[in-house]
């Protein structure tokens, strides 16, 4: 496979838009394999939304003999035109042309589950939803094992759709939820927008407009670039929507109208016929009748550029209760029953409450009390049902909210673990995934110290005194070595190891090494513990990394790590022994010469006495 078609497989598969951009931008005039700007064409006009473009597109496929379209294009090409035929809902069309494929013998993994997702998609569509949840678990599970956590996000939240739609309310929070995550992972600002628009679609549908209004919120927060005005828009639109639910008229009326004025500008027929009929009934709840029919009818002129079956019911329900506040209730019955009848015909639920509640008022109004009796017989055993639904939901998200809960506090007891035996940095490589960790680092300073006497005077210690004994001393010199930058690698019985300059760099990590001894140094004398120090300094090369699957232990290897302990056990009790090298550093500020001493593995070496500094 050429180096150019996987890239462009990476951002197709990955969803990377911008990185196709680059691609298409760098593409030669003669790519290869020949076919690439073919199927780059399709792929554009499918991100674009030019279905009669991207048509025209896949018929330049077609037209070609069948041996100018070879295997590895042909699936690439009906994957990525399905898909969009899908999302158009022309879904006979794209099944067709699946069904050719044969997508479950497909051999390339990324696009078999894109073609997957695309078969779940139209199953849902079609109300097949146990077809629908087949396709989409497996699009899920091939996605997780791949490095396209964009597409994973996707379908994840395209399969919270589906269970939400089959009842199985706590798969569908579950699932939403590591869409959230799986979000939050990316530098994707879009992906993790629409993420936080689902969870607060998914907490107002289950009454907690408080959870809502917090992640819709959080949406304004997030720089999604050129899309910032859309989300916006949504933003607002779904915050007046909650305001108006809890009677805050005025309140919607503000953000309603931030929503209105930018779809407008930007053509969104279909957030502005939202935004307009909101403000048509906030402005209703109000008194303002001649508002609320000013809006009413703006609501309907975009209504007409993006009409969809759903807009166009609650359209209706909000005209039924204007008529009402004008006193016309026959009219309201005139155009509320059609959308009753269809409704329950559809078993759309949320369509025959409403509809129920106003024919209720409406019948009542007019005298007619057995049928508004009917009303409010058949809403209320409809309610019971939703009410049932909506407590099953509820009882779903505390469910997953709390196995979430329990899960932070264990991954960040974890965190603290790793913390608490290893430097942060390394802890952090360690919990986002990273396996092996070895790495070589130079110009560290090495610090070894011993206490000398304490196993004398923890003869006479109960264990317990012996404990706080030590961990007294050694909490003095973690004080004193972050003071001075220096990180500690482990304590082994009475004796302690630092380093300067690893994990992360640092300026004069002799000079820092120096200064920690003389401090630990310090506080041993001027303390009260009866015991006393000796320390050895070097400073050289060293291997560092994790060892150990199920309790992980940051060390550090190396000749360096071997001199610097014999500095340390030819120390003496209050001194700082350091190596010729080390002494160098300090360019012989406060250093005296010891002479020349026979060191184990190195043979004859001079070394120095740290003084002062």
């Amino acid at each position: 496979m050429s180096t150019m078609l996987q890239q462009i497989d990476d951002a197709i598969l990955g969803i990377r838009k911008p990185m196709l951009d680059r691609l298409v931008a760098e593409m030669p005039a003669d790519p290869e394999p020949w076919w690439l700007q073919l199927w780059l064409d399709l792929e554009l006009q499918c991100s674009q939304r030019n279905l009669q473009g991207a048509r025209s597109a896949f018929a330049s496929f077609t037209a070609l003999p069948p041996s100018k379209r070879p295997y590895d294009l042909h699936y690439r090409m009906v994957t990525g035109w399905t898909q969009f035929l899908a999302e158009s809902t022309e879904v006979d069309e794209a099944l067709d042309l699946l069904q050719d494929l044969d997508v479950d013998t497909m051999t390339d993994v990324g696009y078999q589950a894109r073609a997957l997702r695309t078969l779940a998609l139209c199953a849902t569509q079609q109300g097949r939803y146990d077809d629908a949840q087949t396709h989409g678990e497996h699009a899920v599970a091939l996605l997780g094992a791949l490095p396209y956590p964009a597409a994973f996000g996707n379908a994840l939240t395209e399969l919270a759709t589906i269970y939400s739609r089959k009842g199985l309310l706590a798969d569908a929070v579950r699932m939403q939820f590591r869409a959230y995550e799986t979000f939050t992972t990316l530098d994707n600002p879009i992906a993790l927008a629409i993420a936080m628009l689902n969870l607060g679609v998914l907490y107002g549908e289950t009454g907690n407009r408080e959870k809502a209004r917090t992640y819709f919120e959080q949406v304004r927060t997030i720089d999604t670039g050129a899309d910032a005005e859309r989300f916006a828009t949504y933003a607002a639109l779904n915050i007046g929507l909650l305001h108006l639910e809890d009677n805050d008229a005025t309140q919607a009326i503000h953000e309603l109208l931030v929503a209105e004025r930018l779809s407008t500008d930007k053509s969104k027929w279909s957030m502005a016929t939202g935004a307009r009929r909101g403000l048509s009934a906030a402005h209703r709840v109000l008194g303002n009748i001649e508002q609320a029919r000013l809006w009413l009818q703006r609501a309907e002129d975009a209504l007409a550029m993006a009409s969809n079956e759903p807009q166009r019911i609650t359209h209706v329900i909000e005209e039924a209760r204007l008529l009402m506040c004008e006193g016309d209730h026959q009219r309201a019955i005139d155009i509320l029953e059609p959308i009753a009848d269809a409704a329950r015909q559809r078993a759309d639920v949320s369509a025959l409450l409403r509809s129920l509640a106003e024919l209720h008022v409406a019948y009542a109004a007019t005298q007619a009390s057995s049928r508004a009796y009917q009303c409010l017989l058949e809403r209320t055993q409809l309610e019971t049902s939703v009410t049932n639904t909506t407590a099953q939901q509820r009882l779903a998200l505390f469910t997953v909210e709390r196995e979430r809960e329990e899960e932070r506090r264990t991954a960040q007891r974890e965190r603290d673990l790793l913390h608490s035996v290893m430097p942060g940095t390394v802890a952090e490589r360690i919990l986002s995934g990273e396996r092996r960790i070895a790495d070589v680092h130079t110009d560290v300073a090495i610090l070894f110290a011993d206490l000398v006497g304490f196993t004398t005077i923890s003869e006479n210690m109960e264990p317990k005194e012996v404990l706080d004994f030590i961990e007294r001393i050694f909490t003095q010199f973690d004080t004193i070595i972050e003071h001075h930058g220096l990180v500690r690698i482990k304590t082994i019985g009475d004796a302690y190891m630092a380093v300067a300059n690893l994990p992360d760099m640092v300026s004069q990590p002799a000079h820092r090494a120096a200064h920690c001894a003389m401090d630990m140094m310090k506080a041993i004398t001027d303390g009260t513990y009866g015991v006393r120090v000796r320390i050895g300094m070097h400073i050289g090369t060293v291997v560092a990394g994790v060892i150990g699957a199920t309790r992980p232990m940051y060390d550090i290897w190396g000749d360096a790590v071997n001199i610097a302990a014999r500095m340390e056990q030819h120390s003496e009790p209050g001194r700082i022994h350091i190596s010729q090298a080390f002494a160098e550093e300090l360019q012989g500020f406060g250093v005296t010469e010891r002479g020349t001493i026979e060191v184990k593995g190195k043979g004859m070496m001079t070394t120095y006495w740290l003084e002062r500094l």
